[in-house]
Formats: C-alpha cells, structure tokens, sequence
C-alpha cells in the first residue's frame, strides 16, 4: 500500500488558530488550537507548528504588513461572503 500524503489544515479565527494535520480521506492525525496575539506572533506560531510536523505551504506564509508581502492591494483581505 502506498504511503498518503500528509496534509495540513488551518482554520483562522477572531480568537484562535485551529492547526491540523491528516489525509485526504478525512484522517485527522493532530490538532492543535493556537490562542490569537498579534498577527505576526500568530503566523509565525502556525508556521512553526505545520513545519515541524513536515508541512510546506505554497505561495505567501507571511502576516499582511510584513516586509516581504506581496504588492497586491487585495493580499491578506478576506472579500465579503454572500449573504
């Protein structure tokens, strides 16, 4: 049998961070709840937890304001969800 490939989660919220990581089907294998501080402490906090369980993101890791942001005005803004 193949080996899944391990795939982390993030759900974002006003008060804490929910990290994760399991399988597409649906494993979960850890969770973790990470209490909400600045944003720069917050994102670094979640990088450090999916890293040292093997995890790589794609694309922009940083907090919105930080030096190496994207130049796109939209970077970091969530758009309003239809009602």
């Amino acid at each position: 049998m193949a080996e899944q490939q391990l795939i982390g989660a993030l759900e974002a919220g006003g008060s804490k961070m929910v990290c994760a990581t399991g399988h597409a089907d649906g494993t979960v294998l850890e969770r973790e709840q990470i209490v909400t501080t600045t944003p720069q402490e917050t994102v670094e906090a979640v990088n450090a937890w999916l890293a040292d369980k093997g995890i790589a993101a794609f694309g922009s890791k940083c907090a919105k304001g930080a030096p190496h942001r994207p130049a796109i005005p939209s970077y970091g803004i969530t758009p309003p969800r239809p009602v």
